[in-house]
C-alpha cells in the first residue's frame, strides 16, 4: 500500500477504530477527527497504522475461519496455511478450500430451499429447444459450475420475489460471481500437467487474496452450524448432536436445546441419517448433499460431499480431509430426494 494511493474515505472502518482510541481534536472551537488530522498531516504514519490494522483484521479472520466456519472450509483453509508439504501441495489445498466453499454453500442453499418448499421449477429458464434448462438430474451434477448456477438462480429468484430465504444473509450474488471467477482459474491450472514449485508459489500468492476475500464475504458462516442428531437426552427438546465446525476432525458432541416449534418444523428430518444446518434459530436438513461415515474405531465421523450418481442405485461421496470415495444406497436419502424432485419436476 503506497502513500500516494491512499484515499481517506476508502478506509472508514479504520478511521472509526482509530477515532475511538484517540481524544477528539478541537482547534478554535472546531472539532476534527483524529484519523483525518493524521491522514493530512502525517500520511506515512497513517499508512503504517492502517497497514497494522488490516494485518490484524486478516489474522482475526483466519482464526475465525479455523475455529468457527463449517468443517470442510475450515479444514482445507487451515491445512493450506499450516499443514502443507510443498508449494504444489499448498496450491492443491487452496483449490480444495474453494471447492469446499462451493459444496458447503450448495448444500445450505438447496437444503433450505427444499425444506421451505421453494418453487425450484421456477428458476429454470427455457433453452433453445423450448425445454427447461435445469432438470432434477442437474441438481446431482458433479460440475461445480452447475452448482454455482443453481445457487445463483435460487438467490436471484429469492431476491426478486421476496421469498425470505435465510441463506441470502450468508451468501450474495456478487460473492457467487467471485467464486465463479475462482473456479475458472481452478479449471485453468488443473489442465496443466505439472507446474514447478516456483510457479505453484506464485499462483498461491495470486489466488490466496481472492480466496480470503470470498471468505471475508462469507462471515455469516461463522454462525452456521453443521450437525448430526445422535439422540434425545433428558427431555424431548434436548438433543445430543455432533457438530462439524472448525478445522479439527475429532468428534465434537454437544447438547442442543430446541423449542417445540423448532422440533415441529424439523419433523422427520430429525433422524440419524440427516445432516442438519442450524442458523438464526432455524434448522433444516442438507441431506443428501452432505453426508457422513463413522470410522470403525468411533473416534472420528467423516463428513462427506456428494460427488455424483453411481451405478446400482447408489450415490458417490468424497470424504472431507482425504481423496477417498465412498458409496451409499440412494434409498438412505429417499425422503429428501423425493421432496426435492417434487419442487423441480
Amino acid at each position: 500500500m503506497e502513500t500516494e494511493d491512499l484515499r481517506y474515505e476508502e478506509h472508514e472502518d479504520f478511521n472509526i477504530d482509530f477515532d475511538d482510541t484517540q481524544n477528539a481534536i478541537t482547534i478554535l472551537g472546531s472539532s476534527f477527527r483524529p484519523s483525518e488530522v493524521l491522514f493530512y498531516l502525517q500520511r506515512e504514519t497513517y499508512r503504517i497504522a492502517l497497514t497494522d490494522f488490516r494485518n490484524q483484521q486478516i489474522e482475526t479472520l483466519k482464526e475465525t475461519i479455523y475455529y468457527e466456519y463449517p468443517l470442510p472450509i475450515a479444514f482445507y483453509f487451515h491445512q493450506s496455511e499450516n499443514a502443507y508439504d510443498y508449494n504444489n501441495h499448498r496450491l492443491q489445498l487452496l483449490r480444495s478450500t474453494w471447492e469446499a466453499i462451493i459444496f458447503t454453500l450448495y448444500a445450505v442453499v438447496v437444503g433450505e430451499a427444499r425444506s421451505k418448499a421453494f418453487p425450484l421449477r421456477n428458476i429454470a429458464q427455457v433453452n433453445a429447444l423450448g425445454n427447461p434448462d435445469l432438470s432434477f438430474n442437474d441438481y446431482f451434477s458433479d460440475r461445480l459450475a452447475q452448482k454455482l448456477l443453481i445457487v445463483e438462480r435460487i438467490l436471484t429468484y429469492n431476491q426478486t420475489n421476496n421469498c425470505g430465504l435465510l441463506c441470502a444473509n450468508v451468501v450474495t450474488i456478487p460473492t457467487i460471481q467471485k467464486i465463479r471467477s475462482l473456479n475458472q482459474e481452478r479449471n485453468e491450472f488443473m489442465h496443466i500437467a505439472a507446474i514447478s514449485e516456483e510457479q505453484a508459489a506464485t499462483s498461491y500468492g495470486a489466488l490466496f487474496p481472492e480466496v480470503l476475500d470470498v471468505l471475508k464475504d462469507l462471515r455469516e458462516l461463522e454462525f452456521v452450524d453443521i450437525m448430526r442428531f445422535i439422540q434425545v437426552t433428558d427431555a424431548v427438546t434436548n438433543l445430543r448432536c455432533e457438530i462439524f465446525n472448525g478445522h479439527g476432525l475429532a468428534r465434537n458432541i454437544k447438547n442442543i436445546t430446541l423449542s417445540s416449534a423448532q422440533l415441529g418444523l424439523l419433523g422427520d428430518q430429525l433422524n440419524a441419517q440427516n445432516i442438519l444446518i442450524k442458523y438464526q434459530g432455524e434448522l433444516f436438513s442438507i441431506t443428501p448433499f452432505l453426508h457422513f461415515r463413522p470410522e470403525a474405531n468411533g473416534n472420528v465421523t467423516n463428513l462427506c460431499y456428494f460427488k455424483r450418481k453411481a451405478t446400482n442405485a447408489r450415490y458417490e461421496y468424497e470424504i472431507v480431509s482425504r481423496s477417498e470415495s465412498v458409496e451409499f444406497d440412494r434409498q438412505v436419502f429417499q425422503d429428501r430426494t423425493n421432496e426435492l424432485r417434487a419442487l423441480i419436476v
